[in-house]
Parts: structure tokens; sequence; C-alpha cells
């Protein structure tokens, strides 16, 4: 036991060491025509991913080199927890059972019980869903009709389904099936829980009070504001595609049908948002490599064949929207960290979010350390199972945290830090429960395990649950879903959109130069070109596109903003194109009608 703290003891001072080299590693800058935050400091873009795998790569690398030294077999130990149990008894826990249901339920009664959000819009990022989504419902173009940031799903489709669904279109709608999403993301965390939960193999009473800690932790990272969570909903693609991975190492009934889903999924994922996209086709790879691993050539031959025929079924499907896909794709991947970009904050500093940007990075590290330990150990207190998904989870920590690389603020770094602390809860949270089943502690106790747990989920769900809510939910959310736009809208906006609807009507298209890009959809025109979210043009080679197609444009929507996240700002060129080619035909507040010269 002293020999295992003091070796974690020399990591933990290794990964700190590796904090203060952070600062020492630049690349030399690479001149843009992006104006943004790395060009305005002469800061390479991909300088903090490089930063990031160096501070994860020093304590990984120290690692290796002492298990040379100290452990032979570290090579074979790693291959033998990748192995599969073969013909291993699974013992049914009943009681588990009834809890993982009742756990349901209670969620489904907390879903059942929120307030539906009616706070003002944000035009920037709700706008994003609403102005492309009503473009794609006039002309049906995808790529081809929109420049897509995110994913063509998360942008543009998803939207007009749920407007298709409700036979409404408004922000109401959209919003509930944001809540929707949050409500099966909890509910994946859950089943999430309940293989984890499995796979530790603890006895009755402890079992069940496993899964609801796990459960209850993991859910609780999830809210129903649309911000401030340790996880979002766009996150849905990247655990489905784990726990199909865990219902595999769990041999559990219709597993390798389940895997059949993966060839879709490696698809509509990307599709969805392309990050999250990214990560969900490399723990695909990773399961891959697992079946090769094991020799489940048929499996693998089988999960290849489902994402090969679901690829060539999008490419010959979409036509040559495929090819807009794939242009568009290229473009955003080699520009978004200079348009978009925020500087990672160096650790150990007073910069904003250091301290917040640290604890993700010196947890994510010291959990790879942990997990790598676990797996080139001959035995470990872990059962096999569990000790691999906790290597899978701490793969997933050190992929998520991608997502804040280039984009370094509070609420990106946040909403990173899920799986993180799910790590650690189930780490910590194994090893007393291991100590109490140890000292037989609460033996007594299994008899009324189901009670005890059903109690223990009602409590913690106690103020959650809104039976008033819950009975008038049908005609709240009926009421919700036919709200009229304007009371999601401040003053301002609903006097400007009123007159500028009046103003615009026989024109059958605007060209949006603002961050306020809910305003198309608002006045319910679209975009004149694929360019309707203007922040993301980015590039001089864009900025000259639009110009050439902005000849045959008549009026766009401006505003008077300049400050450093505005288009104003970011695109010179267009700004001064605008200019010289466009009077102002109408001004309210801050936002402005141009009109082509005669």
């Amino acid at each position: 036991m002293r020999k295992k703290i003091l070796f974690y003891i020399s990591f933990v001072i290794i990964i700190v060491l590796s904090g203060f080299i952070w600062p020492h590693i630049n690349l030399p800058y690479e001149e843009t025509s992006i104006i943004g935050e790395y060009s305005k400091n002469k800061y390479h873009h991909n300088n903090d991913l490089v930063r990031y795998l160096i501070f994860i790569l020093i304590p990984i690398l120290s690692f290796l080199l002492y298990l040379l030294k100290t452990n032979q077999n570290f090579i074979s130990n790693f291959l033998e927890k990748l192995s599969q149990i073969e013909n291993e008894k699974s013992i049914i826990n009943l009681n588990l059972i009834y809890i993982f249901f009742f756990f349901l339920f209670i969620l489904s009664l907390e879903f059942l019980s929120i307030n539906l959000p009616i706070h003002k819009i944000d035009s920037f990022h709700e706008g994003q869903q609403l102005s492309a989504a009503y473009k794609y419902r006039l002309d049906n173009k995808l790529w081809s009709g929109s420049y897509v940031t995110v994913g063509i799903i998360y942008e543009a489709i998803t939207s007009n389904l749920v407007w298709n669904f409700f036979e409404n279109i408004n922000i109401g709608a959209v919003r509930f099936f944001k809540l929707f999403l949050i409500f099966i993301l909890k509910i994946l965390l859950v089943i999430f829980s309940y293989q984890l939960t499995k796979a530790t193999k603890l006895d009755g009473f402890l079992e069940c009070l496993f899964f609801i800690v796990i459960s209850f932790i993991s859910v609780n990272f999830v809210n129903y504001l649309f911000y401030g969570g340790y996880l979002i909903y766009r996150e849905i693609p990247v655990l489905l595609s784990v726990i199909i991975f865990f219902q595999f190492l769990l041999k559990k009934f219709g597993s390798k049908y389940f895997l059949l889903i993966l060839g879709p999924l490696s698809c509509l994922s990307i599709f969805y948002s392309l990050d999250r996209g990214f990560v969900t086709n490399i723990f695909i790879l990773i399961f891959f490599i697992y079946l090769l691993i094991n020799k489940e050539l048929k499996t693998l031959i089988s999960c290849l064949l489902s994402v090969v025929l679901c690829w060539l079924f999008s490419f010959y499907y979409l036509g040559n929207e495929f090819e807009y896909f794939i242009q568009n794709t290229t473009l955003i991947l080699q520009e978004i960290k200079q348009i978009g970009g925020i500087i990672h904050p160096i650790p150990f500093t007073g910069e904003q979010n250091s301290t917040r940007s640290l604890k993700s990075l010196f947890l994510i590290s010291l959990g790879l350390i942990i997990a790598f330990d676990l797996m080139t150990q001959k035995k470990t207190i872990f059962t096999k199972n569990f000790t691999l998904m906790l290597f899978v989870i701490s793969i997933l920590c050190f992929f998520t945290y991608g997502y804040a690389i280039g984009r370094a603020d509070g609420p990106h770094i946040r909403s990173t830090f899920g799986y993180t602390i799910i790590l650690y809860s189930l780490i910590i949270t194994y090893l007393l429960f291991k100590f109490f089943e140890k000292k037989k502690f609460i033996n007594n106790i299994n008899k009324f395990s189901l009670i005890i747990s059903l109690f223990l989920i009602i409590l913690l769900f106690s103020k959650s649950i809104i039976f008033t809510n819950i009975s008038s939910f049908k005609t709240r959310l009926q009421n919700y879903v036919n709200y009229k736009d304007d009371i999601f809208l401040n003053d301002n906006e609903k006097s400007f959109v009123k007159n500028a609807k009046n103003i615009l009507i026989k024109t059958k298209c605007v060209q949006l130069f603002t961050n306020d890009v809910s305003m198309l959809y608002l006045i319910r025109k679209p975009n004149c070109t694929k360019f309707y979210f203007p922040i993301n043009i980015g590039s001089i080679k864009n900025q000259k596109v639009l110009i050439n197609q902005l000849k045959d444009v008549n009026i766009i929507l401006a505003d008077n903003d300049t400050g450093e996240f505005s288009p104003n700002y970011r695109l010179p060129i267009l700004k001064e194109y605008i200019n010289q080619n466009y009077n102002i035909l109408y001004k309210e507040d801050k936002w402005l009608i141009l009109e082509l010269k005669k």
C-alpha cells in the first residue's frame, strides 16, 4: 500500500510539472486572412492541441517507462484484460432490475414536472437551428443551401421534423424538442450506469445502492436549462456508441443485434454534430480493435459491413449533396478554430478559467494513469469488465476535453467535465462499497434492499417532481408549441420584426450580416446565399465567394455592432463592399435594412 501511495504521488508531481511546461510550447504563427483571437494574438491555431497532447503524453510515457522497469508482463496483462470472459454465469438481481425501471419512471415524472422555458431568445445560438431550418423548409437543400458549422441534422433537419410533428412553426416546438433530447440523454446515462453496476458484481443491496448513487450523480450533470451542465444533449451519439460497446462486453441478450446500429450511428453522428460525430467514430474504431484482438472476426465483418453500407447508402441517396457535405466539412475543419478559437488558459496562472481548466486537465491525466495501472496489473480488487469499462471512460474523458481545445471559455470547459466526475465517482464508490462488503456492514439490510432503494430514489427526486405540473403537462405542452414567437422576444425585437416584415413583404430573400441569426426566421425570409451564419464566413476566399453572389441580392439585414465578434469587425472585405454598394433603407434600434444601389 505504501508503494502504491508513493507511486501515485510521484505521478501527481509529474502531472503538475507538465502544467509548467505548457506555456513554453509554442508553434510558429502562420499568417491567415481570418480575423479572430488567434490572428489578433499571432497564435497558431493548433498550438493548444499540441500543448494538450504533450501535457497528457508526458505522464503516460513516464508511466510506460516505469512499467518497462518494474513489470515485464504489463503487455500480456493488458491484453488479458482486453480478452473476453468465457462462459461466465451472471447472477440476476431482480431487485436491481426493478430499481432500474423505477428510476426510469421517476425520470419520466421529473420530465413531466419541468417548467417549459419562456426566457428571451438567444438570437445567436438558437437562431442557428431556426434560420437554417426555415431555409431548408423552403428550398429543401442541405449543405448546398447552408454553410453548416455544427451538423446538418442539428442545424436544419431536427427543427423541421418537430414543426411537422406539431404542425406549427414556432420557437416553443424547437425548445421542447431540446428538452426531450435532454430527457433521452438522462435515460441513456441511467442505462450506462446500469451496465457499469452489473460489471462490478457487488452483492445484493450494495449493487442496488451503487446503481442509485452513480445514476443520480450522472443525471444531475444534465439540466433542463439549456446551459451550465457538465454534459449536453449533443453527447447522445457518443454515449450510445459506448453503451453498445458495454452491452457487448456484458454479453447481454441481443447485444449482437445492437451492433448493427453502429453503421447508421457512424453516419448520422457526423451529420448531426461534427465534433461529437468524430468522437463517436473513434469509439466505433476502438470497438473494432477490441473485436480484432478477441478474434471475433464474424462480428467484426458484420459491423464493418454495416458501417460501409450505411456510408454507401448516404453517398447514393444524397447525390450531389454528399459532395457539398465533403466540401463543407473540409472547409469547416480547416477554418473553424481560427474563426471562433479562444486561447486556452495557461495552468497555474490568474487567467480567466485557468483553475477550471487545470482541474479538468489534472483529473483527466490522473484518470488515464489510474486506468492504465489497473489494466496492466495481474490482479486487482476491480472485476475484469469493470476495469475495462473504466479504461474506456478514461479515454472518453481524454477525447471529450478536445471540444474545449480551440474554444476554451468557461461553458465549453464545463461541458466536458461530466465524464471525468463519473470516472472518479465510479472508482471511489466502488472502493468504498467493497470495503463495506468485506466488513459485512449491511448484511442485515439485504432483505429490505428493494424498499430502502425505492424510498431513497423518491427522496432524491422529491424536489424535482411537481404533481400539479404532471397533471397539466398535456395542456401546458399544447399551449407551449402554439405560442406566438413574440413571447420569446424583447420589446425592441418585437418592434423591429413587425416593421421589417411590412417593409420586406415583397422581398423573396434577405442576406444576413449580423450575429442576430434568428432574424431570418423571425421575419420569415430565407437567406439569399448559403452563408446564413455570417460570423463563420471567415476567410477572404469565402468573403469573395459571397461578394460574387451579392450582385443578385437586393436586401441585406445588418446591424451597427462593431465588437470583436461582429461581422463588421471580422469580415472587412465584405463590410467595405456592402458600404459601397448598399444604402440604408430602414433603421431601427441597432438593426439596418440595406438596399442595393440602383
